[in-house]
């Protein structure tokens, strides 16, 4: 027994579903998404199944186009000679369709010369950026242009390129996307500062897009603080301060102030307390917190990011009389390998952006 369609429906099974379109892209002879030459090769894309042919509105009835690329989600076809605006219709092997978005057929003087390239618009998220977090930079573009382009993109700081990427075959009118690491093309990390990416075709030049800002810290405190006890100043049995203390709130966030591996975490209750050791990312530098509320929050052997939760400040070991602090060192060469530097500098330009 058959069923509208063609479909067979003895088994009890439901007829599969028509073309569905939701998309229309042109991606050669453009003059816009959805404006183009007769010639010109577009992308219907949706739930397509196994769309056969293409219907477009034509000067004297129906222009049927058979497509040169099909996929469940996406079909190209060139747009017949005869092609007129309007609404093309996207047919499958059952005489089901599915009637796409309008396309505009413009005449051939409307379209950008080949080759051509003009940015539309660019953004990058997160416009403040810190080195090693979990969300990377990410600069999104479209172009316009008579048909798909190899892009060039460069990240530039003060004017000197710090990174380069060439993207092949993109297409126009289409959102692109590229992530950064925040590392060089030497593959070392990048200074912070002012960044701004620019665009364009890899033969042609580059205009000026998307811009942020990038810093290599975070500040780990991550509530309102004061500042404590210096480092170097004197302490019971001969010793000296190794760092520097953070008065806040017990219980307030900590967060890694440079990603990296977790090296130690453990409780000294004559000192310490609860404390971890951050291996820094491209660096050679170990990031030591101390008094921690309770346990931290990664593990030994972690891998940590910039900005993740690794506990929250408290007054355990020798500081319990006192009130909540985060002792925060700086040890250049690895933890107790060699002497360990002054963090005040480094943690007030920290603080002075985060």
């Amino acid at each position: 027994m058959l069923v509208a369609g063609g479909i067979a429906a003895a088994t009890g099974s439901a007829a599969p579903k028509p073309p569905k379109v939701t998309g229309l892209k042109c991606l050669e002879r453009c003059a816009g998404p959805r404006q183009a030459g007769v010639g010109a090769t577009v992308r219907f894309t949706g739930r397509l199944g196994a769309a056969v042919q293409v219907v477009f509105p034509g000067v004297a009835g129906d222009a049927v186009a058979t497509p040169t690329a099909v996929s469940k989600r996406s079909l190209e076809i060139v747009v017949p000679e005869e092609t007129v605006s309007g609404r093309a219709r996207v047919v499958d092997a059952s005489g089901r369709e599915g009637r796409g978005p309008r396309l505009e057929i413009v005449a051939d003087e409307e379209l950008p010369p080949p080759g051509s390239f003009r940015r539309a618009n660019s953004s990058a998220r997160p416009r403040t950026a810190f080195f090693d977090q979990r969300r990377a930079v990410r600069l999104r573009y479209r172009f316009r242009s008579y048909g798909p382009l190899d892009i060039r993109v460069t990240l530039v700081r003060r004017g000197k390129t710090v990174r380069t990427w060439v993207e092949r075959d993109r297409a126009p009118f289409a959102k692109h996307s590229l992530a950064w690491n925040g590392l060089t093309g030497k593959g070392s990390a990048a200074p912070e500062g002012r960044y701004r990416f620019r665009i364009g075709s890899e033969r042609g030049e580059a205009r000026r897009a998307a811009r942020f800002r990038f810093h290599d810290h975070r500040f780990p405190v991550r509530g309102p603080h004061s500042y404590g006890d210096r480092f170097g100043v004197p302490r019971s049995g001969g010793r000296t301060h190794e760092g520097q203390d953070v008065w806040a709130g017990c219980g307030t966030r900590l967060e890694a102030a440079r990603g990296g591996t977790v090296q130690f975490r453990g409780y000294s209750g004559a000192l310490y307390g609860h404390y971890l050791v951050i291996d820094g990312r491209q660096t050679d530098r170990d990031y030591m917190y101390s008094h921690l509320i309770r346990p931290p929050t990664v593990k030994e052997g972690a891998r940590v990011r910039t900005g993740e939760r690794i506990g929250a400040v408290g007054h355990s070991g020798n500081a319990r009389g006192e009130g909540c602090q985060l002792h925060f060192e700086l040890w250049p060469s690895g933890w107790h390998d060699g002497r360990p530097q002054d963090p005040l500098r480094e943690l007030r330009r920290w603080d002075g952006y985060s």
